[in-house]
C-alpha cells in the first residue's frame, strides 16, 4: 500500500510550504488586479518601502509608520 502523499503543513520545509501555496498567491494577486485594487510588495530590506503594483502600473512608495502618511517616491517604477 502506498504512504498518503498528504504532509500536514506544520511538517513541510519552508520550501514545500512555499511550493504549495505560490499557486494559491498567485490566483489572488491576479484577481486583486482584476477587480481594480493593488498588490503590495517590500521593497529590498526597507521596513518603510514598499511597491505597489497595480494592474497598468507600479509605484515606490514610502510608509510612515507612526502616521500611516503615504508617499509616493516614484510614479512609474
Amino acid at each position: 500500500m502506498e504512504a498518503d502523499p498528504y504532509k500536514p503543513i506544520f511538517e513541510c520545509t519552508l520550501k514545500e510550504m512555499e511550493d504549495r501555496l505560490r499557486p494559491v498567491i498567485e490566483k489572488v494577486e491576479a484577481e486583486n488586479l482584476k477587480a481594480g485594487f493593488y498588490n503590495i510588495y517590500h521593497y529590498g530590506n526597507s521596513k518603510n518601502m514598499f511597491v505597489h503594483q497595480y494592474a497598468d502600473h507600479r509605484e515606490l512608495v514610502c510608509v510612515n509608520a507612526a502616521t500611516g502618511e503615504i508617499v509616493v517616491v516614484n510614479a512609474n517604477f
